[in-house]
């Protein structure tokens, strides 16, 4: 009997250590995943204020563009009229 006890004990001992060792390793998975989560976040972050400032340097540009093509009409413009109000 107390050999069947100790050969129970053995078994679930050594179920104990392997239960231990998958719970080790699923830790360190889930740490590993977290600081993953977070660099992708901080990534995300970057690449949001980074759009972020594309957006507002495309929109100066189009309105410097527009205020161009305005002056440059503008100019066209009185370029004709005064030339015919020379004639």
């Amino acid at each position: 009997k107390i050999k069947e006890t100790e050969a129970t004990a053995a078994k679930k001992s050594a179920e104990l250590d392997r239960l231990r060792g998958q719970l080790a390793a699923m830790a360190e998975r889930a740490s590993t995943a977290e600081a993953r989560a977070g660099e992708i976040e901080k990534r995300a972050d970057h690449l949001d204020a980074e759009l972020a400032r594309v957006n507002q340097q495309n929109a100066e540009l189009v309105r410097a563009l527009a205020e161009a093509a305005k002056v440059g009409a503008i100019a066209k413009s009185a370029a004709k009229g005064g030339g015919k109000g020379a004639a």
